[in-house]
């Protein structure tokens, strides 16, 4: 006698669920152009040909699938696998992420990130990351740039032309502190949405970098000069939701993971580039550059610092913690 229609319908599903292959989602906001989304597109690219179809990849840009203040909650229910979200985007969940934007960075280059990231200090980071966020960092962070102040209307010269201006920031309680410090008004607004509310009038300045006013071509939007002064460095933290990760055999999370180790030097590379193609762009589009002196940000920077301890209680972030980056950058002094 045959099987029976439930019998069969119950083979059916069993046999497409074994030869389904599982799929992995990747999320990033940035534009297609942006230098941080061609990087991750380029190691998804790696992926799908060295995983030879053992897992789907699929890659979205332009927040298609969720903003990345959004996106850790998507990794929770399961809607998508691996996110690369800006440390400004993790502070307010894990507030030890908003260490890199406390003043003891303003006005300086990558190498104190750098140097962090590399000590046991960046691993307690990485490790309250992976923990509060039910994540695993896939591996070093990739770069963004240094953070400048763009201006609509009336330039930026100096610190006074800051005061009681509207100053869009994309994330990060750090930032939003730092900002009113020097006068201004934070608004946190995501990048998608930044076009609109610059064509609205309803922002006066930007907190952003040189590749991303160009990725989106803001000059078009009333962006017409710059304050140069380094707010902060801009990084971007690999992640994956560990549910989907705690089942993947052994060797495919080394192909992760090698697989994305092996492009961060050229993405920090071309994002070093990217900036200074782009500051070359704005020049040419009719963008105005002020740039500050060394000892006039060096002041700046340590009146700010008064402020930094009272900072960082209002992000969250640890005594443990803020001591720990007190005696590094007393150890590491101002310069590399």
């Amino acid at each position: 006698m045959g099987r029976n229609i439930t019998e069969i319908i119950v083979l059916f599903f069993f046999t497409a669920l074994l030869g389904a292959q599982p799929v992995m989602r990747i999320s990033v906001e940035n534009t297609p152009s942006h230098v941080q989304t061609r990087a991750v597109e380029r190691f998804a690219e790696k992926l799908q040909e060295r995983l030879e179809g053992r897992l789907t990849i699929e890659f979205y840009s332009g927040a298609a699938l969720f903003r990345d203040q959004d996106v850790f909650g998507g990794m929770a229910r399961g809607r998508v696998e691996m996110a690369v979200p800006g440390t400004w985007q993790i502070d307010r969940r894990i507030p030890e992420a908003g260490l890199f934007l406390l003043p003891e960075f303003y006005g300086l280059g990558p190498w104190l990130n750098y140097q962090v990231m590399a000590s046991p200090l960046g691993d307690l980071i990485n490790n309250r990351i992976e923990d509060g966020l039910g994540v695993k960092v896939l591996g070093d962070w990739i770069d963004l740039g240094p953070a400048q102040l763009f201006s609509c209307g009336d330039s930026f010269e100096s610190y006074d032309d800051i005061a009681n201006r509207r100053i869009r920031v994309a994330g990060g309680v750090g930032n939003q502190l730092r900002i009113s410090l020097l006068g201004g008004e934070p608004m946190v607004i995501a990048f998608p949405d930044l076009p609109f509310f610059l064509n609205q009038g309803k922002a006066d300045g930007v907190l952003t970098t040189y590749e991303s006013v160009q990725s989106a071509s803001l000059w078009d939007y009333g962006i017409n000069s710059v304050f140069e002064d380094n707010q902060y460095f801009g990084q971007y933290v690999p992640m994956i939701a560990e549910e989907f990760w705690s089942r993947l055999p052994e060797d495919i999370r080394i192909i992760l993971i090698e697989t994305w180790q092996e492009g961060v030097g050229t993405a920090r590379a071309e994002a070093a580039e990217a900036q200074i193609r782009a500051k070359e762009l704005f020049i040419r589009s009719g963008g105005q550059v002020f740039v500050p002196s060394h000892d006039y940000l060096a002041q700046k920077r340590a009146e700010l610092v008064e402020g930094s301890p009272q900072i960082a209680r209002d992000i969250g972030i640890s005594e443990e913690v803020y001591s720990m980056l007190e005696k590094f950058v007393g150890t590491e002094g101002d310069n590399p």
